[in-house]
């Protein structure tokens, strides 16, 4: 039987336990006004992508996805971005205010939540890291998603130390942690 969340193990496998380097907000064109404008703000919504850097190792990459007829869309990991060259901007996380604590702090803890899809199953939606940095543990999340929460979106929802608003309705599928923090 094949393991359904390999890409995931796989694309986070050099993660894990690592410093983060970089975490950066790849919106598309039209997006990066609003991204600009919201980098203060503890949740934000936008279309693109998202990128994670470890300090050594190899770049992770989150966007949604479209599969028809089998997930509508959900969120998708890859180790480069899969959009048309010179449509995303790049612009890194703050290093002050609510995300301060995430550049420069070690990936300790990664989950994977599936949501219901419009057709009944359940689909990947969102994922949670923790880090550990100077001043404590800090969260946050990717997902596809808008401010009623993470599902089936065309759109990226992240957060920090906040949680999606239908938390309830998601299931954690996937757990990775780093061996040393326990």
């Amino acid at each position: 039987m094949s393991d359904p969340f390999y890409e995931w193990r796989e694309a986070y496998a050099g993660l894990i336990g690592c410093e983060l380097r970089v975490v950066a907000w790849m919106p598309i064109t039209a997006d990066t006004p609003d991204v600009v404008t919201n980098l203060g703000a503890a949740a934000f919504v936008f279309s693109g992508a998202v990128m994670i850097a470890p300090a050594e190792g190899s770049d992770v990459f989150l966007t949604w996805a479209w599969k028809p007829r089998v997930y509508g869309y959900h969120l998708a990991v890859s180790q480069q971005v899969d959009w048309q060259a010179g449509c995303l901007d790049r612009i890194r996380c703050r290093f002050d205010g609510p995300w301060e604590g995430v550049q420069g702090a070690r990936l300790i803890d990664v989950r994977l939540f599936q949501a219901p899809s419009m057709e009944g199953g359940l689909k990947t939606a969102a994922i949670r890291h923790t880090v550990a940095g100077e001043n404590g543990d800090v969260f946050f999340w990717i997902g596809c998603g808008d401010a009623g929460g993470v599902g089936d979106h065309d759109d990226l929802w992240v957060g920090v130390n906040v949680e999606p608003a239908n938390l309830a309705d998601l299931v954690e599928v996937l757990v990775l942690t780093d061996q040393a923090k326990t």
